[in-house]
């Protein structure tokens, strides 16, 4: 009996190893992907947004440094390439970017496998209606 205990533990002590990911796992090169991508629509249509705007295809780069640091760069539409850099940390699956650009609010990734997602709410430019805009960023 006891014996069964001993090797159960160590069952689920394996198990949750295995299962476990560290910060460094998060580090790499992430890409946007475009929305006509299946897992988009069933992110956006799972938290109940029907009606989203995202963002293209390598619109987005964000590169997770091992020493904590990233790179942000996005294609503005007014400016062009933008590029924005800080330290990032992973709580609970979660990706913060903590920018070092302090007009610039954090963004938070949730991180799924092999991809990092955000969900924010913009203004389009002409209708000045709100929308939720998807952001979903790929590994390289």
């Amino acid at each position: 009996m006891m014996a069964n205990r001993i090797v159960l533990f160590f069952l689920m002590l394996i198990a949750v190893t295995a299962c476990s990911t560290t910060d460094s796992d998060y580090s790499g090169t992430y890409v946007s992907k475009d929305v006509v991508n299946i897992e988009a629509i069933r992110i956006m249509y799972s938290k109940g947004y029907y009606r989203f705007l995202s963002t293209k295809a390598k619109e987005d780069t964000l590169i997770l440094r091992r020493d904590r640091t990233f790179i942000h760069s996005k294609l503005l539409c007014n400016k062009g390439l933008t590029k924005w850099s800080g330290k990032w940390y992973v709580d609970k699956h979660k990706v913060v970017l903590d920018y070092d650009d302090k007009d610039r609010n954090d963004m938070i990734f949730i991180a799924g496998y092999n991809q990092l997602y955000s969900i924010n709410n913009i203004v389009a430019l002409k209708t000045k209606k709100s929308y939720k805009r998807l952001c979903l960023l790929e590994k390289r």
